[in-house]
Formats: structure tokens, sequence, C-alpha cells
């Protein structure tokens, strides 16, 4: 991907996280000074190691070596950065004991009315999604006049963040680009690639064909080799047939709903400063930070696999489908959570198989299971999750233990599709209200085999 005007940005230790209602105290103490506790309004974070083991802590310092927790004693601790997979906002009493989904259980979640109200306030912005899992807010810009290099200026989207500048995404490596006028209706989930390229007006018309052009205009050419041509303003979204990838290298979600490649991360006492990839003088520019994935080719989001079956418990014909939620501790809004890791919810007692990639080397299965206990004393289900036949784990969940922390090992079976089957059968209780959400599921993929 060429870039126009590479910004590297820096953040203010303040800003850090400021999405999140936290505020960080980062800046190192003076040589000698007894190391503080941690203030309630402090930046908790939560790291995941290469186990997919979740520790808490306020953030302290990043380097490309490692990264620095400090714990609620004030003991600070450098973690190398060779076994960290991720960073990312949490509540401060958000336990890791119950596994990377852990859910805040003194209320700090933000209610859906309160999304709502948040979402119509909020001034509509428009995105670019890449075929890497990129997503930049802003809009279009004119194109330079052109040059020797007329074709790579012929087949890019100018796009201009605010936070990053300007930069040119060549046309292959769009998926998706949504006007700000459609933005708040917009899926935050990415969207998948459609049999040929779609362009959806303002007035909710819908053409398909091939787009030769997207900017101020957007060129499509359709049956018969014809070529509409239509102003930007009456697009609604536009979504692109190119294949998706699944994304890799250092990646970072900010605050404003930006998903960005970076290549180097540092923060210190003078703030954190992300670099995109071709790298560029710091431009200090005050943004909030929602997670940081250095290896984001390790984590796989379970909610990015789409299941081959969801089929009853015996004695049943019919079970409503798997959904995908939003964090309850995620204070975003219209964006892509953390780690692009949607919770799903099982509504009822229910087996869901995915077929794990033929690519996907995955080792390693993490979630937070959590029960609605809103419908208590009913609410009583076990959760079982098998690979080829064998059984990795087994939660009751109830009201008096409405939460638990999943973490398997998954079985390598060469030569055979790998099938991950999560059950949900009914508990003592029966299948009334047995209501369960994975919240942030995440499989681990292992590195290519040497000499692959």
């Amino acid at each position: 991907m060429s870039v126009m005007s590479p910004q590297t940005v820096r953040w203010s230790p303040r800003a850090l996280l400021a999405a999140a209602g936290l505020l960080a105290a980062l800046a190192a103490p003076a040589p000698g000074a007894e190391p503080a506790r941690q203030d309630a309004d402090e930046a908790t974070v939560f790291v995941l190691d290469t186990q997919l083991q979740a520790r808490r802590g306020v953030l302290v310092a990043i380097d490309a070596r490692q990264v620095t927790l400090q714990d609620e004693s004030g003991r600070r601790t450098p973690l190398p950065m060779s076994q960290v997979l991720a960073v990312f906002a949490a509540a401060a009493d958000a336990d890791p004991a119950f596994g990377v989904g852990a859910v805040s259980p003194g209320g700090a979640r933000i209610e859906p009315v309160e999304r709502t109200r948040r979402r119509l306030l909020a001034e509509p912005v428009g995105f670019l999604e890449t075929v890497a899992g990129e997503r930049l807010m802003g809009g279009p810009v004119a194109a330079p006049a052109p040059d020797a290099d007329r074709k790579a200026v012929k087949d890019a989207v100018w796009w201009s963040q605010p936070m990053l500048g300007v930069r040119a995404v060549p046309l292959d490596g769009v998926a998706r680009i949504v006007s700000p006028a459609a933005a708040g209706a917009a899926s935050a989930q990415p969207a998948p690639a459609p049999a040929a390229d779609e362009v959806r007006l303002a007035n909710g018309d819908q053409l398909t064909g091939f787009v030769l052009s997207a900017g101020a205009a957007v060129e499509l050419e359709q049956a018969e080799k014809a070529t509409l041509t239509l102003p930007f303003e009456r697009v609604a979204s536009i979504t692109l047939a190119n294949r998706r990838k699944r994304p890799s290298g250092a990646m970072a979600f900010l605050a404003e709903g930006s998903v960005v490649a970076v290549d180097a991360m540092t923060l210190g006492p003078d703030g954190l400063v992300l670099g995109p990839p071709g790298g560029a003088d710091p431009a200090p520019l005050p943004v909030g930070l929602r997670a940081f994935v250095p290896r984001a080719e390790r984590l796989v989001p379970l909610s990015s696999l789409a299941p081959t079956s969801q089929t009853p418990p015996p004695g049943r014909r019919f079970a409503d489908p798997i959904s995908l939620r939003r964090h309850p501790d995620d204070p975003a809004f219209g964006v892509p959570p953390a780690l692009s890791a949607w919770d799903i919810l099982l509504p009822g007692p229910m087996t869901v198989v995915y077929t794990l990639p033929a690519d996907l080397r995955a080792g390693r299965l993490a979630f937070t299971a959590s029960i609605d206990t809103s419908a208590a004393p009913w609410g009583d289900a076990v959760l079982i999750v098998s690979m080829g036949g064998r059984e990795l784990a087994r939660q009751r969940l109830n009201i008096d233990r409405p939460a638990a922390a999943v973490n398997v090992v998954l079985p390598a079976s060469p030569g055979s599709p790998s099938l991950l089957t999560i059950t949900l059968d009914p508990g003592e209780q029966g299948p009334i209200h047995d209501r369960v959400t994975l919240h942030r599921p995440l499989l681990l993929a292992e590195p290519p085999a040497p000499g692959r």
C-alpha cells in the first residue's frame, strides 16, 4: 500500500484509553522514589500472553522490547514483547481469573439505552475498510494531479483520515466504503465479499458491476461495458468483491473507530507514538487508544468465522441462531470492538460447529462464558467445548456460578477438517432462559511450521 503524507501519531499519556473513561498516570518515578500505588482513575488494561492468559494492571511503558505494567501494590513488571499478544482497555474491577473476556461485576457496562443516546448525538463519520482488516475513519479526497505514475493514481482511493493524514489505498485492497450519511446504519461488523461489486445509493437502490474508481465520483462498469458515473454524495456504500485476508502485523485500535496497521509503538513519559507503515516524523495529536496487537496474525476472533452448522438439542426441532454482540464493558459504539472480537450469544440449548480454515493452525481457544443472570433462578446450563469427538472443557453456569473462564489446547487433526464444536445443554432447571454469551472468544494461531 502506498502512503501519501504519512504521519507518526503521538498521544499524550492522559489521552491513552480515554475512550474507556480511564486516565493513565504514565510518568516514570524519580530515581529512588517509592513506587506509587494504583489510583482508581488510572488506565487499567489486560495484557494477553502467548497462552491467552490475561494479566491486569496499569500500563506504564511500551517499547519494541517489552510492555511494563504496574500492579495494585505499585510494583512494576516488564513483560517481553515476544510474550505479548495484545494490550487492551479493561474495567478496573474486571477479574482476569475469569478469562480474556472478563466482565466488570460492578456495573461499569454501557447499557443499550446509553449506547443509543451516544449514537444519536455523535456526528456521523464515513469509513473505509481494507481487505486486510484496517478501518480508516474519514472520507475521500480528490486525487493529486496525474503524473508519470498515472495508473497508481487512477487505481487508488485517496482517503483522508483526520489523525493520520491522506493515504492512497489501492482499489484492489478496499473491502468497503461507507459515506457519513450511511455510517450510522452501517454494520460495525466487516462486510463479506460479494460475488460482484455493489454500490448502494442514498435512496436505497443497489447497483452491481465492477467499480473502476472511487473518490469524489464513483465509476461503475455495468453490463455490456456501460459505465455509470455517480457523485459520491449520491452513494451510501460501496462493497467490493476483493478477496478478504486475515489481518497480520501490528494493529492499533483507536478510540475514534479507526483500526490501523503500524510498524512501531512506544510509550513513556513523553507520550505514546504509533508509526504507520512507511514511517515519518512524530506529529503530536490527541486521541484515545483502545487496543494494540503486535502480531495480528496470531489472534483470530472466533466471531470472524461463520458456523458450519447450528442445530437444536435432541427432542427439539428448532433453535434460534447465534448472534454477535458487543462486550458489555466496551464503551465504543458503531465501530469494531477491541481486538475485532465480537461476543457470541447462544440464545438457548444448541450445538454450534465451526470448521477451522485449513491454513489456520489453531493451537488454543479462550473466552469467558457467562449466563444471563436476569433469568434467575431458571438459568442453568452446561457448556461443552469439544474437537474431533474429544471433550476439551465442560462448565456449568447458573446463578451461583454465572461466569467461567475457558482456555483449552486444541488438538491437531492432520489430514482431516478441524471441527470445533460448542454445545450448550440444559441444566437441572431445564432449557428455560439458558442464554449464554462467549465473551471475546479468541483462537491462537500457531506460527507456520519450519520450512513452510
